[in-house]
């Protein structure tokens, strides 16, 4: 069986984005020790890969071979010039009825 490691940025009172869709509050807790010690040290999967070699990381995956994101998260790298932020490939782009979107990439094979 496969492990499922669910990593999500959310506040205390469980909310991923603030009431206009924003998430610059987060910018309170990003320091560079949560940067260096948690990010790169524990989960380097989650380093986009653009950002990589700036702290020494290659475009390997230590730990996922997918992930999973919502449109909203999808569509702030779309906004900002990086719709695939991570080393990975497009598997499937889903519309559900209430208008929600799931984007998926998997691992490069090779």
């Amino acid at each position: 069986m496969r492990k499922l490691t669910y990593f999500i940025a959310m506040t205390i009172d469980g909310c991923i984005a603030g009431p206009a869709d924003e998430f610059d509050f987060m910018n309170a807790v990003i320091d560079q020790d949560y940067l260096d010690s948690f990010l790169v040290g524990d989960y380097p999967d989650m380093m986009p890969g653009q950002g990589r070699p700036l702290v020494g990381l290659d475009d390997g995956n230590r730990d996922f071979d997918t992930v999973v994101m919502g449109a909203g998260t999808y569509g702030v790298g779309v906004r900002a010039g990086t719709p695939s932020p991570y080393p990975y490939e497009l598997a499937e782009s889903r519309t559900f009825r209430n208008g929600t979107v799931v984007v998926r990439y998997v691992k490069p094979s090779g």
